[in-house]
C-alpha cells in the first residue's frame, strides 16, 4: 500500500465534511480501525479500498494516490473551476468597488480600498517569498513582524473599522431604496452567476468546516461523559484513536 493512501483517506473523509465515527459506520468497520488505516498503522484489504472510494466518490487510483499526484492536486478544484472562480472574484471586486463609489461615502471608502489593499499586500508577499527574487527592503513591515501576525492584525482592524464605518453610513442613510435583485442582474448581466459561484463556494466550505467543528465536538463531549460517569472509554473512542481535525 502506498504511503499516501493513509493521508488520502483521512482528508477525502475530511473533505466530505463526516466524522471519523460516521465513515466507520458507512464503511462497515468500527472507529478504532479506521483510524489505524487513516494513520498508516494498518493497512486495509482490497474490499475496503473499493468501499472507500465509492464513499468518498473517487477512483481507487485517486484514493491510493496511483497516479503520482499529490492529495491537494487530487481534490482541488480542475482548472477551468479556478478561472471560473478567478473571474468571478475579479467581477466581485469590481462590483464592489461600484457599490463603494455609487453611495460615496470617505471614511467607508477610506478602510474598505485599505482592507482590500493589505489583503492583497498578504497574498502578493507569501507568493513573492516562494516564487519571485525577494527583497526584503521591497516591505515596511519586517519580516519577523509579518511571520507573527502584523499584517493580519492588521487586515482584522482594517475590516472592523469598515464594518464600523458602513454600519454608521447605514444609520445615516436608512431611508435609501435598496438596489433590487433585478436591477443587480440587469447591471451585471453574465458576471453576475460568476460572482454568485463564489458566493456558494465560499458558503459550502464554510458548513463543511461547521459539520467538522461538530462531529469532533460531539465526540469529544461523549468522550468526556464517558469520563465523568467513571465508565472506561471504549477502544473506538479514547483521545488516542481520535482524529486529528
Amino acid at each position: 500500500m502506498r504511503a499516501g493512501f493513509a493521508a488520502n483517506l483521512a482528508r477525502y473523509r475530511q473533505a466530505k465534511g463526516v466524522s471519523q465515527r460516521e465513515a466507520a459506520q458507512h464503511l462497515g468497520v468500527s472507529q478504532a480501525l479506521l483510524s489505524h488505516y487513516e494513520k498508516g498503522i494498518r493497512e486495509p484489504g482490497l474490499e475496503f479500498v473499493v468501499r472507500a472510494a465509492e464513499y468518498y466518490k473517487v477512483s481507487t487510483d485517486q484514493l491510493l494516490n496511483y497516479d503520482g499526484r499529490s492529495h491537494e492536486a487530487n481534490i482541488c478544484a480542475p482548472k477551468g473551476a479556478l478561472h471560473e472562480m478567478e473571474q468571478g472574484i475579479r467581477d466581485g471586486l469590481d462590483f464592489s468597488f461600484s457599490l463603494l463609489f455609487r453611495y460615496y461615502d470617505p471614511v467607508v471608502c477610506y478602510y474598505a480600498i485599505h482592507y482590500m489593499g493589505a489583503t492583497l499586500y498578504d497574498l502578493l508577499r507569501n507568493l513573492g517569498e516562494e516564487f519571485l527574487d525577494y527583497a526584503p527592503e521591497w516591505y515596511s513591515v519586517s519580516d519577523n513582524r509579518s511571520k507573527y501576525g502584523a499584517v493580519t492584525a492588521d487586515m482584522v482592524w482594517l475590516r472592523s473599522r469598515f464594518v464600523t464605518a458602513l454600519h454608521q453610513m447605514g444609520e445615516e442613510y436608512r431611508d435609501m431604496p435598496r438596489i433590487s435583485e433585478a436591477e443587480i442582474r440587469s447591471y451585471l448581466g453574465p458576471r453576475y452567476d460568476s460572482i454568485i459561484h463564489v458566493l456558494q463556494t465560499i458558503d459550502r466550505r464554510e458548513v463543511r468546516q461547521e459539520m467538522e467543528e461538530r462531529a469532533a465536538y460531539q465526540d469529544f463531549t461523549a468522550w468526556a461523559e464517558e469520563r465523568r460517569q467513571g465508565a472506561q472509554p471504549s477502544e473506538s473512542t479514547t483521545p488516542e484513536e481520535e482524529e486529528t481535525i
